[in-house]
């Protein structure tokens, strides 16, 4: 299935596929309604931008909202993707704007925003609609505008030194007043003087105010433009809209609701984000790489950002690039046949343009712009997409937002019914992390909890494999205690459960680490009960004085919260974090460590101090506590760690990790995978391998 607005996706998703389907198409749902009291406005998913800003301009001269320049592209995927418009310095992008949305879901429920919930609305602007349903409406907020705005576009060339205000315009772009964008268009043309061919840049702007505030604002900021008066025009808010949309702006209104392109041609594009500005000899070669094509078939468009979106945090929205940016790059490039030789040449070039930029753009990772879609940034497989090939395109769309996208997508379309080549696939718990698992039982329950470890971005499956100690151990026990079932691919590819698998391989999966007897995909667990609040300080006072007076606890160092409160809480993020830091699966930070553990029976003596079972985890009665060593580096340059390779050497680690519960764990490898196949380098080992090797 595909689901088509405005038919504008660059590659094609919303209307083409390899296989067999139909199209949903939204073009006769364009309603709008625009509401001037409140400055809001209903527009059907359907409708195009250029029909939008007919209406708005129809209601009003003073209002206005901050879309793209292209008037034939539909709402519904450009709302969805981002925006980015003339006016996002001051007033963001598209989907900052969005108050409310109609969305069919995968069970054919027409569902507003109170109903789908935050979590779904926050996904839908700025990750894409068609991951998560089929969008029908957007209920927007309109921005004011002054009666008058000032355009201009000043045209330099190579042979002006446009090299010169190209390389100032880094500096200054994203730091001048919130009111003026000033956009680049970069191609090729003809030089003025001698009509030789030449590299083109337009500086094209929008000021939203008049001309004599603008001259003097970019006399101080830009004066290497050369910006005079007779550059400036000033008209209303929609003429502009006229005028970067490349008509007169003496033209009729009515332009807007042509939904036909001018001409048909076939392109591909890329984008790119600059944190840093490009210096002259990377210009230089960009510059070099133009020459190679012909004129008018290659352009790249450089959009500054900073101001507002600045001011809005990377997690507000799925759309991420907001801080550290100081502009996008768009590159793209056009021919006129669908199947030739100039087409293959032409994107033959933009990827050889892609690759000489790397070094002068954002990195780990690479971002780019989900409404310039690019499927060379990776495409999913056509049957079971998995998260780990959806992340090598998603990170570059999304960042740290991917994964709340995917969590999102597995509540509401577990079956992926909604998808395409780059759509967010859904995952099954198995994959989730601590946080993931945490904030999922929070979003059903502040009652219920799960006793585990305090790292949001630990794997469950490593986790609860070897044990699972967290804040609630003492009152619950480990995580292990609370699994109840599990799914585990066997040596013989079988997905097994706990009946089918028996008691003996379910008893050592839950400790002694899974990865010796198969891959664990998924759990069962029991969750527990706590209080509403974790506490109250008032019982807590006494009994800490009672029991622990040295430690000097007073009330003021105490705090009451709900059980998830207290998860990023001991994760050490900031106070008031909101609970989507739990979805972040990327470590703040990437030290390499290593780690040991002790257990400790009899208390540590002064000197001492000052000188530093039902399941295969034995650690139990008997042990006042257990340490950890840590230390942490940055380099890899640790030696190859020591592998062991026979029962007698496993068992000198494996006894002091499962006590006299590593040689049951022997018995079931032996039973379960007698070949091995399931190994590293403290996997336990089968009692074949022993028998081979002392023959």
């Amino acid at each position: 299935m595909r689901i088509r607005s405005g038919g504008h996706d660059y590659e094609g998703l919303s209307y083409i596929s390899e296989s067999p389907f139909f199209v949903v198409d939204l073009r006769n749902l364009r309603s709008i309604t625009i509401n001037t009291e409140n400055s809001t406005a209903w527009v059907q998913a359907g409708a195009t931008l250029g029909e939008l800003y007919y209406n708005i301009a129809n209601k009003s001269r003073t209002l206005a909202f901050p879309a793209g320049t292209c008037p034939t592209v539909g709402v519904g995927g450009h709302f969805s993707g981002g925006g980015y418009s003339m006016m996002s310095r001051k007033h963001g992008i598209a989907a900052d704007h969005i108050i409310d949305a109609r969305l069919i879901d995968v069970n054919g429920r027409i569902l507003n925003r109170e109903s789908m919930g935050e979590d779904l609305f926050w996904a839908i602007r700025g990750g894409g609609g068609a991951s998560f349903g089929a969008i029908t409406a957007w209920k927007i907020k309109l921005v004011s505008v002054p009666e008058n705005v000032t355009v201009f576009n000043v045209v330099k060339t190579l042979s002006q030194n446009a090299t010169e205000p190209i390389h100032r315009w880094q500096y200054i772009s994203n730091k001048v007043d919130e009111n003026l964008l000033i956009r680049i268009f970069i191609g090729r043309g003809d030089s003025i003087q001698d009509g030789n061919r030449t590299i083109q840049a337009s500086f094209t702007s929008l000021f939203l105010g008049q001309i004599d505030t603008l001259l003097p604002l970019m006399q101080q900021s830009f004066p290497e433009l050369g910006l005079v008066k007779e550059d400036c025009t000033e008209m209303s808010w929609i003429k502009s809209v006229l005028y970067f949309a490349g008509f007169p702006t003496e033209s009729s209104l009515s332009v807007l609701l042509n939904r036909t392109r001018p001409r048909r041609s076939y392109n591909k594009a890329k984008s790119d984000y600059v944190t840093v500005p490009i210096p002259d000899d990377g210009l230089q070669g960009i510059w070099e790489r133009l020459y190679e094509e012909e004129i008018n078939s290659t352009q790249l468009q450089f959009s500054p950002y900073g101001g507002k979106l600045n001011q809005i945090s990377e997690s507000e929205t799925p759309f991420p690039h907001r801080s550290g940016n100081i502009y996008m790059i768009h590159y793209l490039v056009r021919w006129t046949e669908e199947e030739n030789e100039e087409a293959e040449s032409r994107i033959s070039w933009i990827r050889r343009l892609y690759k000489y930029m790397a070094p002068y753009v954002s990195n780990y990772p690479r971002a780019a712009y989900l409404n310039y879609r690019d499927l060379d940034l990776g495409v999913n497989s056509k049957e079971n997409p998995t998260y780990a090939e959806a992340k090598i395109w998603g990170i570059k769309y999304f960042k740290n937002n991917f994964n709340r996208l995917v969590h999102v997508k597995t509540m509401i379309d577990p079956e992926n019914f909604f998808k395409n080549e780059q759509s967010i696939p859904p995952v099954g718990s198995w994959w989730k992390k601590e946080g993931e698992l945490y904030y999922s039982i929070a979003q059903k329950s502040r009652t219920l909890a799960f006793p585990a470890g305090v790292c949001p971005i630990v794997g469950v499956g490593g986790h609860l494999s070897g044990g699972g100690y967290g804040m609630l151990s003492r009152k619950h026990g480990i995580a292990i205690d609370h699994i109840i079932d599990a799914q585990l691919v066997d040596v013989n590819g079988q997905i097994l459960d706990r009946e089918s698998m028996g008691e003996d391989l379910f008893w050592a999966i839950r400790g002694s680490g899974g990865a010796s007897f198969g891959v664990i995909i998924e759990w069962k667990i029991k969750l527990v009960s706590v209080p509403q609040n974790v506490g109250p300080i008032v019982t807590l006072l006494p009994l800490a004085q009672k029991s622990f007076p040295e430690l000097g606890l007073m009330r003021e160092d105490c705090a009451e919260m709900s059980w998830i409160e207290s998860a990023p809480y001991f994760a050490r993020f900031a106070a008031g974090s909101s609970l989507s830091v739990l979805l972040n699966k990327t470590p703040l930070r990437c030290p390499y460590y290593k780690g040991k553990s002790d257990c400790v029976k009899e208390p540590i003596p002064n000197k001492g101090l000052e000188g530093i079972c039902e399941l295969p985890f034995p650690h139990r009665s008997g042990n006042l506590y257990m340490i950890h060593y840590l230390v942490a580096w940055t380099e890899d340059e640790r030696e190859e760690s020591h592998r062991y390779t026979s029962y007698e050497e496993a068992s000198i680690w494996g006894t002091k990790y499962f006590k006299n519960n590593f040689d049951r764990l022997v018995r079931v490898k032996t039973v379960v995978d007698p070949g091995n196949f399931f190994r590293h380098e403290q996997s336990i080992p089968p009692i074949s391998s022993i028998a081979e090797e002392r023959r």
